[in-house]
C-alpha cells in the first residue's frame, strides 16, 4: 500500500492511498472458504453450497471489510510514523464508491492538523490576587438582605417606597438575549431615587423599559444574574408580576435556623461570627470567579492561532449531510470553531501550568457533591462530568494564580470598582 501526502497549507492535508487487489486477495479467498464450509442455504446441505453462490452473497461485503481494515491500519501507522497531530478523524475527500472487481484502488482522504501556538507567561498579566477586608458596613448590608429575604411578605397592588418587586426580564433587542427571559426580584429601596421613581405607583401587569445598568448597580450583581463577567449592559423590558411589603425577620432562633440550619447557632454572638465568615467566603468566591475570568478569558482573547478551516468546513458539512440536517450551517460552524479554540487553549494552558485533572478527582468531587445533595451521581451524564471538570480546572488555575501573584488586600467596595474598570479595559 502506497500513501502520499499533499500539503494544502500548514493545517490541511490530502492523503492519497493506492494499493493493488493482491493486498487482500488471499484473505478474501480464505474467508470465502470458511463461509463455504459453514453456509446453509435452502436446497443445499451444509458445506455443499456452490462457491459462486457464496461469492454472490458475501464477496462484496468481505472486500469492503478488508479494505477498511487495511486503510485504518496503514493510515494510522503512517500518521504515527510521520508524527502528524491530527484533528478528529480523517474522512474521504469525496464519497469513495468502490468497484470490488477492480485490480487497482486509489482513494483520497482529508486531514486537519492540530494548530501549534504558545501562551504568554501569566506574569504578563499585571493583576494581583485580591484579599477582601471585611468591614462593618458590608456585614450590615448583607444582614439586611438576609433579614428581608427571610422576612414576612404581604401582597400589594400598587408599588410604594421600600416595596419588594418580583417580575420577568426580557431583552428589547434580539441581539441581547443573554440567558433571557429570566425571573428577577429586588427591593426598591436598594435602587437610586431616579430609577426607583420609574416603579413608584406602578401595578401588577405593568411593563417598564429600563437599562440593566439601572437595576444592577455593581458588576458582581450583574455578572451573577447574567452568568459571566464582561457582558455589557443593554435595554430590557421588566414585567411586574408581584408586589410585596416586607417586614424584615427579627434576629431570633427562627432566623438563625433559616440562615444556617437547625441547631447550628448557639447565640447571637455565635451567629455574628458565623455570618461574618459566610460573607467573607462569598466575597472570596466572587474574587476567584473574577480571577479565573480575567486569566482565562482575557488570555484566551490575546492568543491567536489558525484552525484547519477547509477541513473543518468539509467535515461539518459531511457529518450534517449524513444526518440529513444541513440548515443553519454557518451558525453551527461558528459555534463549532469557537468550541475547538476554547478546548485547544484549555489543553495548552493545562500543559503550561501542569494542571492535571484525574478521573479520581472527578469521581471524588461527584460523591462530595452527592453528599451535600447538590448532585445525583446516578445521573452522571457527560454534560455533568464536564461541569465538574470545569469546576476542578477553575479551582486549579486559581490556586496557581494565587501562588504566582502578589496578594493585595482591599475593601469590597474598592473591589467592585475594580470590576467595573477591568470590564472597560482592552487587556
Amino acid at each position: 500500500m502506497n500513501i502520499t501526502r499533499k500539503q494544502l497549507d500548514e493545517l490541511n492535508i490530502i492523503l492519497t492511498v493506492s494499493f493493488n487487489k493482491s493486498a487482500f486477495k488471499d484473505k478474501i479467498e480464505n474467508r470465502l472458504k470458511g463461509y463455504h464450509k459453514k453456509a446453509q442455504f435452502p436446497g443445499f446441505r451444509k458445506g455443499k453450497v456452490p462457491i459462486e453462490i457464496i461469492k454472490t452473497h458475501f464477496y462484496k461485503k468481505l472486500v469492503h471489510e478488508e479494505i477498511q481494515f487495511l486503510l485504518q491500519k496503514n493510515i494510522s501507522d503512517y500518521i504515527s510514523r510521520e508524527g502528524l497531530h491530527i484533528l478528529g478523524n480523517i474522512f474521504p475527500k469525496k464519497e469513495n464508491i468502490l468497484d470490488v472487481n477492480a485490480e487497482e484502488f486509489v482513494l483520497e482522504f482529508e486531514l486537519g492538523l492540530v494548530p501549534q501556538f504558545d501562551i504568554p507567561p501569566l506574569n504578563n498579566l499585571s493583576i494581583p490576587y485580591y484579599n477582601i477586608e471585611l468591614k462593618e458596613e458590608d456585614i450590615h448590608h448583607n444582614l439586611e438582605k438576609f433579614q428581608q429575604r427571610c422576612g414576612f411578605f404581604f401582597p400589594k397592588k400598587i408599588i410604594d417606597e421600600s416595596d419588594y418587586i418580583q417580575g420577568k426580564i426580557t431583552a428589547i433587542h434580539s441581539n441581547n438575549r443573554e440567558n433571557l427571559p429570566r425571573e428577577y426580584a429586588f427591593s426598591l429601596k436598594n435602587l437610586p431615587k431616579k430609577t426607583g421613581s420609574k416603579f413608584l405607583k406602578k401595578e401588577r401587569g405593568n411593563i417598564i423599559d429600563i437599562n440593566t445598568s439601572e437595576l444592577f448597580l455593581d458588576e458582581n450583581s450583574w455578572s451573577n444574574f447574567i452568568g459571566k463577567f464582561g457582558v455589557s449592559h443593554f435595554p430590557i423590558r421588566f414585567s411586574i408580576e408581584n408586589i410585596f411589603k416586607v417586614h424584615p425577620a427579627p434576629l431570633n432562633k427562627d432566623f438563625f435556623y433559616k440562615v444556617f440550619g437547625e441547631n447550628k447557632v448557639t447565640s447571637l454572638e455565635d451567629f455574628n461570627r458565623k455570618f461574618k465568615k459566610h460573607i467573607l467566603k462569598n466575597y472570596t468566591e466572587v474574587v476567584d470567579k473574577f480571577s479565573f475570568y480575567f486569566i482565562f478569558y482575557r488570555l484566551f482573547e490575546l492568543v491567536r492561532f489558525d484552525l484547519p478551516s477547509k477541513f473543518l468546513t468539509r467535515y461539518l458539512k459531511y457529518t450534517k449531510s449524513k444526518k440529513g440536517a444541513e440548515d443553519n450551517f454557518f451558525t453551527e460552524y461558528d459555534q463549532f470553531e469557537k468550541y475547538l479554540r476554547y478546548r485547544f487553549f484549555e489543553k495548552k494552558l493545562s500543559q503550561k501550568l501542569k494542571i492535571n485533572i484525574r478521573y479520581e478527582d472527578i469521581e471524588a468531587s461527584v460523591f462530595s457533591l452527592a453528599y451535600t445533595k447538590r448532585y445525583n451521581p446516578i445521573n452522571a451524564e457527560k454534560m455533568q462530568i464536564r461541569k465538574i471538570y470545569n469546576f476542578l480546572f477553575r479551582n486549579s488555575l486559581i490556586q496557581v494564580f494565587r501562588e504566582r501573584s502578589k496578594n493585595k488586600t482591599i475593601s469590597w467596595s474598592d473591589f467592585l470598582n475594580l470590576l467595573k474598570d477591568y470590564n472597560k479595559k482592552d487587556v
